[in-house]
């Protein structure tokens, strides 16, 4: 999920369409019944609660606790967990995890502006 919505703040901050980047995915090996309709939340910027930001936290928190028991490397999940946080302290916690793109939404228009 974190990977799908950073391909949107991407694909957004190029100034290209998220629809047709989305039916592109669609005819790709990435192709998927939840990257589609998670894919289509996170263009419309719509995050009605299926499983909520919270929730994908607080599992990402389980595993790398597990990972670091376990002297696994997991910096994939801890980037992720972090934009997630964000997410939580955005106010999102109780949106859909979808809605973990607007984190990466503030990040682009931070950048953009310098900040």
């Amino acid at each position: 999920m974190g990977s799908l919505a950073e391909m949107m703040a991407l694909t957004k901050a190029a100034g290209l369409d998220e629809g047709t980047i989305l039916e592109v995915l669609g005819e790709s090996a990435m192709a998927n019944p939840l990257t589609a309709a998670k894919g289509e939340l996170m263009r419309r910027g719509e995050y009605p609660p299926n499983f909520q930001v919270y929730l994908q936290q607080k599992d990402l928190r389980l595993a790398l606790q597990l990972a670091d028991e376990l002297g696994v490397p997991a910096p994939l999940t801890a980037a992720t967990n972090g934009q997630y946080i964000r997410a939580r302290q955005m106010g999102l916690g109780e949106a859909d995890f979808a809605a973990v793109r607007a984190a990466y939404d503030v990040d682009a228009h931070q950048e953009k502006d310098g900040v």
